[in-house]
């Protein structure tokens, strides 16, 4: 009879107040402030760089409540959340920075995904952060498989010679750039990125992600 009675007591909250944060579920917000509090209060994750990787800062590893996160963004097109997950990633951020790029989706994974997530988390950061987003510095000149379905060793070879500058890659010539994604595991789809952004002679190239996977 209890589990009964907390079902209907969820599915009132559900109509009543729809939205759940997209780390803990709770009713309330997209990002409620509990967690939004803990991220802020929690120090950045960094990796140095290393093998053509730049230097990486993160919200947190990848697991618990924050990879709950991330997945909702990606799967169950939570925008509003991605913004705001990104405008606390940006708060936190403390590089000079003077661009802010997205890694981008392929056409064909953008048309069927409705949305860039990537890019949603970059406009949060540049609503904080104060550099320009420039959505358009690099494009994926050819699809590839998921990187979450490959293993550490193919990853790399996935991405390699993946990405192009694009129409917003005169902007970066001797600017210091920032390269954003929802997760970095081994490095390898930032990597290609910043081989394209070499080639468009920027100086200084820095990675920030949602999370790193450890």
């Amino acid at each position: 009879m209890l589990s009964v009675a907390v079902a209907r007591c969820r599915s009132v909250f559900d109509i009543v107040i729809p939205v759940r944060c997209a780390l803990c579920g709770r009713h309330c917000a997209h990002v409620c402030e509990r967690c939004c509090e803990r991220l802020k209060s929690a120090p950045l994750l960094w990796r140095a760089a290393n093998k053509g990787t730049p230097e990486l800062v993160a919200l947190g590893p990848y697991a618990g409540s924050l990879r709950a996160g991330v997945l909702s963004l990606k799967f169950r097109h939570r925008q509003v959340a991605a913004f705001r997950l990104g405008a606390i990633l940006g708060m936190k951020l403390y590089f000079t920075i003077d661009a802010i790029v997205p890694v981008p989706l392929h056409r064909n994974r953008l048309l069927a995904r409705g949305f860039n997530q990537a890019e949603v988390i970059a406009q949060g950061i540049a609503s904080t952060y104060g550099a320009a987003l420039c959505r358009s510095a690099l494009v994926r000149t050819r699809a590839t498989i998921a990187q979450s379905s490959l293993s550490l060793r193919e990853r790399r070879k996935n991405v390699d010679s993946a990405f192009a500058l694009g129409s917003d890659a005169p902007a970066l010539r001797n600017a210091r750039v920032m390269i954003v994604d929802d997760v970095v595991t081994t490095g390898a789809t930032a990597a290609a990125c910043a081989a394209a952004l070499t080639q468009g002679n920027a100086t200084s190239i820095l990675v920030a992600a949602l999370a790193i996977r450890l």
